[in-house]
């Protein structure tokens, strides 16, 4: 019997992995038999259409092609046969995954259902009639402290970048110094631009108390000397006292761009930097924008397709 293909109407009918046949030529083919397209063998259901994409493109037949129908009366034994393997190329996959981030092809959900995630692996448990409520709650907290947890690491990224920890003043980078904070358990850097704020002191005062602080030889070759572990050995017991806001003050004022300025200008990170990029520092900072841009595209896929599979398991 011939018949022609046709389109699904609702994407929710291509999970259950069917052929749908008119109300018409259902009745022709006896209940629970398996229908045979092209040879190969499918669980049929009545509905107006059809045929979902997955099942077009594995049988090579367009929409409105004549195919071959027939009840399958022979038993399919399956084998055990070797995992399949992706056929697609490394350069074929990244091509289709940037193509989808840009917007240049359409997402599918059906082409891979198996994110093969933690977060799939939770979906599953949680839809799944033969799993316990129990261990549907301990997949579920475990995904979701999985996530917990790499938004910490992430925020320990940034935390550290910005403002790394130190034991001494020449730790920290040119514009920073080294102080304790209620933000950090240990010492840490800050800008320069905060320097005031926190050590209540300025030009007039330093001139005022750092000679005694620091002793009228050092005061006068100040220019000179390294603030290391030597001169202050910064820790998290370290209280503020007249020394320590004197090596901070002196610090910012031996290593600030912006000394003459209060303090207050440009980032001196970011500066200093720029200064020694070239053309050949941005293409390397394009490429590895569009590469850092490859998982993240993925999660985004992934993220996808376990709401559509949760969705349609819930509906």
């Amino acid at each position: 019997m011939e018949l022609l293909v046709a389109n699904l109407p609702r994407n929710a009918l291509a999970f259950t992995n069917k052929i749908y046949l008119s109300p018409q030529n259902r009745p022709r083919f006896p209940a629970g038999a398996l229908l045979g397209v092209q040879g190969i063998p499918f669980v049929c259901d009545a509905h107006p259409d059809g045929l979902n994409g997955l099942h077009r493109r594995y049988l090579q037949v367009p929409l409105d092609a004549a195919v071959t129908v027939k009840v399958r009366h022979d038993e399919i034994h399956y084998e055990p046969t070797a995992e399949p393997t992706d056929q697609r190329s490394s350069v074929r996959k990244l091509i289709s995954i940037m193509g989808r981030m840009l917007g240049l092809t359409r997402f599918s959900s059906m082409t891979s259902l198996n994110t093969e995630t933690v977060s799939m692996a939770a979906v599953a448990s949680v839809v799944s009639n033969d799993t316990s409520s129990l261990w549907k709650y301990i997949h579920s907290f475990g995904a979701l402290l999985l996530v917990c947890l790499q938004f910490y690491a992430l925020r320990l990224v940034v935390t550290e970048s910005s403002s790394p920890k130190c034991n001494s003043m020449t730790d920290c980078p040119s514009g920073t110094f080294c102080a304790n904070n209620d933000d950090f358990s240990l010492p840490s850097c800050y800008d320069c631009a905060h320097v005031k704020p926190l050590t209540n002191m300025n030009q007039t005062k330093a001139e005022e108390v750092c000679p005694a602080a620091l002793g009228i030889d050092k005061w006068e070759h100040r220019e000179y000397l390294a603030f290391d572990h030597e001169e202050l050995w910064m820790k998290s017991t370290t209280e503020t006292t007249t020394l320590q806001q004197c090596i901070s003050f002196l610090h910012c004022k031996e290593t600030e761009l912006d000394k003459n300025k209060d303090f207050k200008g440009q980032c001196d990170f970011i500066a200093l930097n720029k200064s020694k990029m070239y053309e050949g520092t941005f293409l390397m900072i394009i490429f590895l924008a569009l590469l850092w841009a490859l998982p993240i595209s993925q999660d985004v896929e992934e993220a996808a397709t376990e709401e559509r599979v949760m969705d349609h398991h819930l509906a």
